[in-house]
């Protein structure tokens, strides 16, 4: 499935921030396309510049592995933070699993990168304008995980 069809990324380019929305075609996608998904946020963050990402994840339906969470803290958490993000909010589902996945994925994501840089802050948010705010704020980045 094409990326496009389940994902949307903006760039916010006075703020500085990139925003990926997933909605709920990610019922029907697998682990190759959650994967290109991944990669073409990483791309996005090189291409843009974007110190902050604002990911929106309120409408995935998508069962995120135990492996594929592995490999996002292996594979594309280094990708993003060696490109400059120093902020990552993440606007929450309100179902359980998915909560619980995206939340696994942070929290391995967290540990990882907490070892290598203390400039990086990330956190969770009911809307996206609580992220927006926090995104643009001077407060020092911290991580609630």
């Amino acid at each position: 499935m094409n990326t496009k069809e389940f994902q949307e990324i903006i760039h916010d380019t006075q703020k500085n921030i990139l925003f990926v929305r997933v909605n709920e075609k990610t019922a029907d996608i697998d682990d190759d396309d959650f994967k290109n998904a991944q990669y073409e946020i990483v791309d996005e963050i090189i291409n843009t510049k974007s110190t902050s990402v604002i990911i929106n994840v309120q409408k995935l339906l998508f069962s995120v592995s135990p492996e594929l969470q592995q490999w996002v803290a292996q594979d594309i958490a280094p990708k993003i933070f060696e490109n400059g993000v120093t902020k990552m909010g993440y606007i929450m589902p309100t179902e359980f699993i998915e909560k619980l996945a995206i939340e696994q994925i942070s929290d391995e994501m967290g540990e990882k990168v907490l070892r290598e840089r203390v400039d990086f802050g990330m956190e969770f948010f009911d809307d996206e304008t609580e992220a927006i705010n926090w995104c643009v704020s001077n407060h020092a980045t911290s991580q609630k995980v």
